[in-house]
């Protein structure tokens, strides 16, 4: 409980705004922490010619989405259906969706050396189109997302993402510059479409 003389220093305040000439006596309240200026606010009525200057302003036109952050290591929307299509053509699948787990993880893995050949030995009871199956795989390893892969990841995976060991499961260094070159390539051969544009 405060004492006598603590409740008298407390006192009830009274608050006064000026609105344009306007005096608006607001209710007593306790003390708040000291205001960061002690002029009075001023809020000017909207004239007419405010008003008009307003409503003649044109909405701000809608900016442009921000492009969202895509994951290096995966096929952009455009190139993983005609990358992959190209790869299910090639082996006589009907869909994408018929491809081995390899090809349709979100984030791409380097592939095993030799992955092309159990590709063929898989659908080896297909009619396989060799040519198409070239340019498909030509395509995916010459991807952004592929090099990125090769460049950040130790170990190669199988059709079945399935780690692969020895010499076929490796990255070298050798490996590594190979993909270094390629995607500098690839950087570079975008930046001058670009530029063309």
């Amino acid at each position: 409980m405060t004492s006598p003389q603590a409740s008298s220093s407390i006192r009830a305040t009274k608050l006064t705004l000026s609105f344009n000439s306007a005096r608006v006596d607001l209710p007593e309240q306790e003390p708040a922490a000291p205001a960061k200026s002690t002029e009075p606010v001023q809020i000017l009525p909207q004239t007419e010619k405010s008003a008009e200057k307003k409503a003649a302003k044109p909405d701000k036109p809608a900016s442009k989405p921000k492009k969202q952050k895509t994951n290096p290591r995966a096929l952009t929307e455009y190139h993983r259906p005609r990358i992959l299509g190209t790869l299910a053509q090639a082996l006589g699948l009907e869909t994408i969706e018929q491809l081995p787990p390899y090809f349709l993880v979100e984030e791409i893995v380097p592939a095993k050396i030799g992955l092309k050949k159990d590709l063929i030995e898989r659908f080896n009871d297909r009619t396989i189109d060799k040519a198409l199956l070239d340019q498909g795989m030509k395509q995916f390893r010459w991807s952004l997302g592929y090099c990125n892969a090769v460049l950040e990841d130790t170990q190669r995976y199988d059709l079945d993402l399935n780690p692969v060991e020895g010499t076929d499961g490796q990255i070298t260094d050798d490996h590594r510059n190979h993909a270094r070159m390629q995607r500098d390539t690839i950087l570079k051969s975008i930046r001058n479409k670009k530029k063309t544009k």
